[in-house]
């Protein structure tokens, strides 16, 4: 809309959301949002149990050029085969996880830049004008 073109790309981007976990249930206090590093995973708790996602190595572009402006909140296809060794991982590392079974998979487009960091900062030549691409 603007005319800044940024060096990000739309990739597909999966996570699943599992089955209701007892220790999760049972806990008074929200689940801390999760990085492993070592295992490539994250999580978070999603109602009664959590939300596993993995850092793909070998992502899948989505839309190498541009987003279509009638694109809203549509998912694509799952392709758990894709990072079935990332969760693999997160299953040995958090066993609850996989003893809880998987509710629901969810992969959608999500920006990426080249290097895996944000694009943040002013615009230069546009006065006043920021982006933030996390």
């Amino acid at each position: 809309m603007s005319g800044v073109e940024l060096p990000i790309l739309a990739m597909e981007h999966q996570y699943l959301i599992s089955e209701e976990i007892p220790e999760v249930a049972q806990s008074n206090t929200e689940m801390l949002h999760i990085i492993d590093f070592e295992g490539e995973i994250y999580m978070r708790q999603e109602g009664k149990g959590m939300l596993l996602g993995t850092y793909e190595h070998t992502g899948v572009p989505w839309s190498e050029h541009t987003t279509p402006w009638d694109f809203t909140m549509e998912l694509l296809p799952p392709d758990l085969d894709r990072i079935a060794p990332s969760l693999e991982v997160g299953f040995k590392h958090y066993p609850p996880i996989e003893r809880a079974g998987i509710k629901k998979v969810i992969n959608g487009p999500f920006t990426f830049a080249p290097d895996g960091n944000p694009v943040i900062g002013p615009v230069r030549g546009l006065r006043n004008y920021w982006v933030a691409c996390v």
